[in-house]
């Protein structure tokens, strides 16, 4: 049996979505049991933050059933005639980028080519972390240089102590 979204533009409630998974997913169980089970899913998805909390009157259709057909077993909602979904594919290139939804589609080409500017953000933050690679060993080194003071300043120390003087340096 084919589905049919029938709900206007906007925000649904949380029992209209939940009855449109119940109709397309569970129509043959008992629907208390299909409810809660729903709901159940629902709760976790929420709590592994998978899904964001909705009020119960303002649900998202398009963040809510782009969650349940990714949702194990719940594949067949995608098949929902009308179901507001969106699907954002991204394909760039040399010059070329296109953003694409079901139902729209458009392109941006670019003459110039956004990959010269790409190329020099990619060279700038290569000589950024360039830079910081070389003060992080510089670091390194001055600790090295200071533990090794401290090493000698110790053993200087311990040898004063033997002699039954303080040391120079004090």
């Amino acid at each position: 049996m084919m589905h049919k979204y029938v709900y206007p533009p906007g925000f649904i409630s949380e029992n209209e979505a939940i009855q449109i998974i119940y109709e397309c997913i569970y129509p043959n169980d008992s629907k208390s049991d299909a409810y809660k089970r729903i709901r159940q899913r629902i709760r976790k998805a929420q709590l592994d933050g998978d899904l964001p909390e909705f009020s119960p009157l303002k649900v998202d259709p398009d963040i809510f059933f782009n969650w349940a057909i990714k949702s194990k077993g719940w594949g067949a909602v995608e098949n929902i005639l009308g179901l507001p979904v969106s699907t954002v594919v991204m394909v760039t290139g040399v010059g070329l980028e296109s953003k694409g939804e079901v139902g729209e589609a458009y392109a941006i080409i670019d003459p110039e080519g956004d990959s010269t500017k790409i190329q020099m953000e990619n060279q700038d933050l290569h000589k950024a972390l360039t830079i910081k690679q070389v003060e992080l060993e510089q670091a390194q080194l001055e600790i090295e240089a200071i533990k090794l003071k401290d090493k000698l300043h110790k053993k200087r120390l311990s040898e004063a102590g033997k002699k039954g003087g303080r040391g120079k340096g004090w």
